[in-house]
């Protein structure tokens, strides 16, 4: 829910006692006051679980093969497209991403654990929730958002946690779009309102007719406004078409064991939605989409598979195609998040809705040299896109490990890097004076088959050293 409206926006009263925000118009500041005007930071976190396949993953898989450890960046751009059989719907987005390898998370008991992604395995609130609380991120208290796309598997936990009367909880991620929008937004849940609501765009066109014809508006801010409307118009009819009957979409009580998954496609791309419109409305500092719960069931039919994905994820003998036909899926539906975010938010500078945002696609578990999972812990697939406002460099590969020896740095300094690159200090985040962040439960890297490899450590020396080369200076 929205704790403060920020000041910078427009809000009009909807009849449903809901809040309907405009995008930002420069023209009504003027040049100067909208040149200066610092936008709102956000993160926003998409997870999937069974980890990746190096081979399917990693662009260049050869920059393996020729070994070598420690820090070293490689320009996206430099690298042949597509970038890997996964993330090649992301290809034409590659100055606007960073692939981060070799890093390892260090929980103890790997197995299906999803407060390693925003957590690092520990007993800490979660980065985004961290962030969602910091004046510095957010000094305007706006709200944060918790989707799920698929909630078809045998365990339903979240990446996202917050401190509550009884420590630290999890929070239950929306499965429903049309709840999704009803609780973010505050719109009517009822059978009987939902019949007499008009949609979104009638009850506020008056006041947006009087605010078209403001003359101070500059015919780009009338463009926005007008493709802003649309935009609002047809995401409400697309929720109320997805949503209205209520079975579907309904979480299941007894989980079948060979789930029907065919609407998770238009459910995510729903949650999509949801979440650009919440970053246009300016109403959204924080938000997590899980393309599904950390054990994913689903059977995605739609994509040609016909076996639940958890059962493909731990297969090493796989058709060529098979899992990461599921993972570009994926890859798909980040792609379709950072296209709406290539829009301009701010027409006296020309900077993005992207620009001030970072976004993370992660997971729970590590990469493996084969093509399936087996709860590897090392080797994190992260993605992030995104400059967060000019926070973190973007376009690079960037790679911490010894690929030879499956080795490279604690997962924990990503998060860490995030936290301090949105300029957080280390007393925000630690806790019990202990440095770092997350667990270091586990000391010693493991093999190929989550063994211990004994005499090799990792370095904890430094537990609140950023990643070299992600930041920028």
């Amino acid at each position: 829910m929205i704790h403060t409206l920020h000041n910078r926006r427009h809000f009009l009263k909807t009849a449903g006692g809901g809040l309907v925000a405009l995008p930002f118009l420069a023209s009504l500041l003027g040049e100067t006051e909208a040149m200066a005007m610092t936008p709102q930071l956000r993160f926003i976190t998409l997870f999937n679980g069974h980890g990746q396949s190096q081979r399917n993953w990693h662009p260049g898989i050869d920059l393996y093969q020729q070994g070598g450890s420690g820090f070293r960046s490689f320009p996206l751009g430099d690298l042949t497209a597509p970038l890997s059989s996964v993330l090649e719907p992301l290809t034409p987005y590659r100055s606007d991403l960073n692939i981060l390898g070799g890093l390892d998370s260090l929980a103890q008991g790997h197995n299906h654990n999803p407060r390693t992604t925003l957590c690092a395995g520990g007993t800490h609130q979660s980065v985004d929730q961290i962030l969602q609380q910091s004046s510095r991120f957010n000094p305007n208290r706006l709200g944060s958002m918790h989707l799920v796309g698929s909630n078809v598997g045998y365990k339903n936990q979240p990446i996202s946690y917050r401190k509550s009367g009884q420590g630290v909880q999890g929070i239950d991620p929306i499965h429903n779009p049309q709840m999704a929008f009803d609780a973010f937004f505050g719109s009517q849940v009822g059978d009987e309102a939902r019949r007499r609501r008009k949609t979104i765009a009638s009850l506020v066109l008056e006041d947006f007719k009087n605010l078209r014809r403001d003359p101070r508006l500059s015919l780009v801010d009338q463009q926005r406004l007008d493709e802003y409307l649309t935009h609002l118009d047809e995401l409400q009819k697309k929720i109320d078409q997805t949503g209205s009957g209520g079975e579907v979409l309904k979480r299941p009580t007894v989980v079948p064991n060979v789930p029907d998954s065919s609407q998770d496609d238009e459910v995510i791309d729903a949650h999509i939605d949801l979440i650009v419109l919440a970053v246009r409305c300016n109403q959204l500092a924080t938000a997590t989409l899980q393309f599904s719960t950390d054990t994913d069931n689903s059977v995605y039919s739609f994509l040609g598979v016909q076996r639940d994905f958890h059962t493909i994820s731990h297969e090493n003998n796989l058709p060529a195609t098979e899992l990461p036909r599921i993972n570009r899926w994926m890859a798909g539906k980040v792609a379709r998040l950072i296209e709406k975010l290539r829009d301009v938010e701010n027409s006296a500078t020309g900077e993005r809705y992207l620009d001030s945002t970072l976004v993370y696609w992660g997971n729970d578990m590590g990469c493996m040299p084969t093509n399936g999972s087996n709860h590897q812990a090392n080797d994190m697939p992260i993605l992030t896109a995104g400059s967060g406002g000019k926070r973190f460099v973007t376009g690079q590969y960037l790679t911490y490990g010894d690929f030879r020896r499956n080795q490279g740095r604690p997962y924990n300094d990503f998060l860490i890097s995030i936290l301090q690159g949105f300029g957080l200090s280390p007393d925000e985040y630690e806790q019990n004076g202990a440095e770092g962040f997350g667990t270091y439960e586990r000391l010693r890297r493991w093999d190929a088959e989550s063994r211990p490899v004994e005499g090799v450590a990792y370095d904890l020396s430094q537990k609140r050293q950023t990643l070299p080369g992600f930041l920028s200076k």
